[in-house]
């Protein structure tokens, strides 16, 4: 479904879930906090690529797995 399906969420609301099926709202709010930079950092290019690639093909995934054409 997307870009990182292969990249399974490990903290969280969705934790387990892959990073390909988290709602776009989830992967921007955990953009924005200041702990997920320092302790996540190598999950922020990941999060603003699978983003980046959603808003290219006019996709959005509100729910788990919930895609929005």
């Amino acid at each position: 479904m997307g870009l990182h399906d292969d990249i399974i969420m490990a903290f969280g609301k969705f934790r387990g879930t892959p990073v390909g099926h988290t709602p776009d709202s989830y992967l921007k709010w955990c953009l924005e906090q200041d702990w997920f930079e320092r302790k996540y950092e190598d999950l922020i290019e990941v999060f603003q690529e699978e983003l980046n690639w959603r808003e290219q093909f006019d996709l959005q995934i509100r729910n788990e797995g919930e895609v929005i054409y």
